[in-house]
């Protein structure tokens, strides 16, 4: 979204689309009259969650970086790359003289390199398709909700 646009969530509840009549009121009668000015309406797609997020980086890569022999952030963000290149699809560009390849969006950034974060849903098939690939790998990468839960119940966080 760019620095000075304004986003509104018009919700199915009723009393909450009431709440942004107003609001859309005022924001269009607010606008600048120096220029012409577009209003887009889409679907609203709830973006991935922290804990999806979470999830793939603290859960799914590390035992397959175990497994290969990977160590560290960088290793862990070129596993990363690897991966949305090998989901997404990759792209050529050049670098001076050379030829080189990157994927061809990632988990948050789309085509055009700008920042799209991928849906709940995507991010899931995502990280289905890093999980089925570590099984490639011999690794296997047990659900995390039983394990979480546990881990929870050991630390005494969950009543």
């Amino acid at each position: 979204m760019k620095p000075n646009a304004l986003r509104f969530l018009l919700s199915k509840d009723p009393a909450r689309r009431a709440c942004v009549f107003p609001l859309l009121r005022a924001a269009i009668e607010a606008t600048p009259d120096d220029r012409d000015y577009v209003w887009i309406r889409e679907a609203w797609k709830k973006s991935r969650t922290n804990a999806q997020n979470a999830t793939l980086f603290g859960w799914v890569y590390p035992p397959l970086m175990e497994h290969i022999g990977l160590r560290g952030e960088k290793d862990r963000d070129d596993l990363h790359e690897y991966f949305c290149g090998e989901y997404f699809g990759w792209t050529k560009y050049r670098l001076l003289d050379q030829q080189k390849v990157r994927p061809r969006r990632t988990t948050t950034t789309d085509e055009d390199r700008k920042r799209s974060l991928l849906t709940t849903a995507e991010f899931a098939d995502f990280v289905d398709f890093v999980i089925g690939r570590a099984a490639d790998q011999g690794v296997v990468i047990p659900d995390p909700i039983p394990e979480y839960i546990r881990r929870l119940e050991q630390e005494g966080r969950l009543r």
